[in-house]
């Protein structure tokens, strides 16, 4: 959300995001609520003040707005609240009525079910070891498990992880690891995506030499190319689901979004 170079993150920086994404100018007339944002290692763990970062991406864009300590409800702007009725998005944190200021660091972590697709976020940042790695990477874990076990018995088809970083490094003994042995083991028909941008360069690998049913998706710099579009195809009930990525156009030799679709990104020059 916010460039690496500087570790000042003052409450501005998320508050002006949040703006530009909610400005009614906006090309793609998007409803707030459908919009998700994952948390990165900018936005929270290389500021100077972690848990105070934590806060100021918590009161624009997470589940839970403290005022003087006290969860006082969702983000103003709506975010990750979703415009369909029929959609429930669950947080691993509800946050009520707690006095202390200071966030769990599972409190960005959401999960949604629709059409037999599970979509989860997660708090899985980029850059060395953190020494939370046996909290909350391994709470990831959980998170991701819990999810799968409850809507397995609905017809559960394809799992989406979205995460800032990659499941290895740091993350790989409390989260890849155990992850990709959950699958194998208890979801070997499951179709898995999982999305991060920590490389900032585009690239697509099977995560699990032993399962390519787990596909893990690096997607571009956000301000050198437009947005991924990522679509689940579903020929019928009795095929696997599918993916179809649209790179719409990736990275150009200038060093910036193509012209014709560069209204369409916030992470753009365009503003």
């Amino acid at each position: 959300m916010k460039y690496g170079q500087t570790r000042g993150c003052e409450k501005e920086i998320y508050s002006d995001v949040a703006e530009i994404i909610t400005n009614k100018q906006n090309a793609l007339r998007y409803d707030p609520r459908d919009f998700f944002i994952v948390i990165g290692d900018n936005d929270w763990n290389d500021c100077n003040d972690p848990d105070t970062a934590l806060s100021y991406w918590m009161n624009n864009f997470g589940n839970g707005k403290k005022t003087n300590g006290v969860n006082t409800g969702p983000n103003p702007y709506g975010f990750g609240t979703l415009s369909n009725p029929d959609i429930t998005v669950e947080y691993d944190y509800q946050g009520n009525n707690e006095s202390s200021d200071v966030y769990p660091s599972s409190a960005s972590n959401f999960a949604f079910f629709t059409e037999q697709i599970l979509f989860v976020g997660i708090n899985q940042v980029g850059g060395g070891y953190l020494g939370d790695e046996s909290t909350r990477v391994a709470n990831n874990f959980q998170w991701v498990k819990a999810n799968l076990e409850k809507y397995r018995p609905q017809g559960l088809r394809t799992l989406v992880i979205f995460a800032h970083a990659h499941m290895i490094s740091a993350r790989e003994e409390y989260f890849g690891a155990p992850f990709l042995s959950l699958i194998r083991e208890s979801y070997p028909d499951l179709f898995v995506v999982y999305l991060h941008g920590d490389g900032h360069e585009f690239d697509v690998s099977y995560a699990d030499t032993r399962n390519r049913n787990v596909i893990q998706i690096e997607a571009d710099s956000g301000e050198k190319a437009d947005p991924i579009l990522l679509t689940i195809t579903r020929e019928s009930e009795d095929t696997k689901d599918g993916l179809i990525i649209n790179r719409r156009g990736g990275r150009y030799a200038g060093g910036d979004c193509d012209p014709g679709n560069r209204e369409k990104t916030w992470s753009s020059n365009s503003w």
